[in-house]
C-alpha cells in the first residue's frame, strides 16, 4: 500500500476569526482566531503481488481505519521528523479503479477522514532532573518546538513538598506554585492545561488510577504556557527531599502544519 500524490488538507489547519463590530466604528475589533475540525481528502492505492496478498492486504488497511475510533495518519520530512494527526473515517470510501483487483491486484481509492484535533503531534520531549547533589534547587530549560501553545506536564515523586514555577512570558517575576505534600514511594502527575487540569498521586496503595489532588493547590495554578517556538526556564524546588528526588518536564509539540 502507498499513498498517491493529491492529499488534500494536510498542510495548513482552517481557521475562523471571531470579531465583534458595532455602529460606532468602522471595521471591526479582532477577539480571537478559533481553529476547526481538519478534513483530509487521501488517495490510496492497496497492491499486492498476487491476489491472496492483495485482498489481505485490502482488509489489514480497511480494519484499521474506523469511523467510530481515531486512528493515526503521520507525516514525515527530513526537515521536522514525525507529524501525528489522530483521524476517523467521514464517508464511505470511493473506489477510483475500474478494473477488478482479483486480476491486477491492485485498487484505488478516495478516502475521507477527519481529524476533530486540528493539530499535529509530534513525539514527547522529556527534561530530567536528579537532586543527587542536595541541593535542592534546579533551573530546567522547557522547550515548545512547534507553532501552538505548549502546557507542559510535571511528574516528581515523593518524600516532600515541590515548588514549580509558572513560566510568565510577560515579564521576569517568579511565582511559584506549591505542590501538595507527598509521602516516599508516592508519584505526582500534573498537567497545567487549561482545558484539562489535573494533579494525581500514584502509588502502590491508590493503584493505577491515582488520587485526585487537584483540590488541594486551593485554587493555586500555572496560569501561562509556554508559547510557540520558544523555551523558557523554569526554577524547580524541592522541600524535604532527599537525594532520589525526581522531577521531569514533559512537552508534546502541536502545530498546525506538518512541516
Amino acid at each position: 500500500m502507498s499513498l498517491l500524490t493529491g492529499l488534500k488538507g494536510h498542510v495548513f489547519a482552517p481557521v475562523d476569526l471571531l470579531t465583534s463590530e458595532g455602529a460606532k466604528q468602522d471595521g471591526a475589533t479582532f477577539l480571537r482566531s478559533v481553529r476547526g475540525k481538519r478534513e483530509f481528502d487521501i488517495p490510496i492505492l492497496i497492491e499486492g503481488r498476487t491476489s491472496r496478498e492483495f485482498f489481505a492486504r485490502h482488509d489489514e488497511w480497511w480494519r484499521g481505519v474506523e469511523t467510530d475510533r481515531p486512528g493515526h495518519l503521520g507525516l514525515f520530512t527530513r526537515y521536522n521528523g514525525w507529524s501525528f494527526s489522530q483521524v476517523q473515517l467521514d464517508s464511505a470510501p470511493e473506489p477510483l479503479g475500474n478494473v477488478d483487483p482479483a486480476g491486477d491486484y491492485c485498487e484505488a481509492y478516495l478516502m475521507g477522514a477527519t481529524a476533530m484535533d486540528p493539530a499535529y503531534r509530534s513525539f514527547d520531549e522529556e527534561v530530567t532532573w536528579i537532586n543527587n547533589l542536595g541541593l535542592n534547587e534546579t533551573t530546567l530549560r522547557v522547550r515548545n518546538a512547534a507553532g501552538m501553545k505548549q502546557w507542559p506536564r510535571y511528574t516528581m515523586n515523593g518524600p516532600g513538598r515541590w515548588w514549580i514555577e509558572d513560566p510568565d512570558a510577560e515579564g521576569d517575576s517568579l511565582r511559584l506554585v506549591a505542590t501538595p505534600l507527598l509521602e516516599a514511594g508516592e508519584t505526582l502527575r500534573i498537567d497545567t492545561g487549561k482545558r484539562r487540569p489535573t494533579a494525581r498521586v500514584y502509588s502502590a496503595a491508590t493503584g493505577f488510577n491515582g488520587r485526585n489532588v487537584w483540590a488541594q493547590l486551593k485554587g493555586r495554578r500555572w496560569l501561562f504556557p509556554i508559547l510557540p517556538w520558544q523555551s523558557k526556564e523554569i526554577v524547580v524546588r524541592v522541600e524535604g527531599g532527599n537525594s532520589a528526588s525526581k522531577f521531569i518536564a514533559t512537552g508534546t509539540p502541536r502545530g498546525a502544519r506538518p512541516y
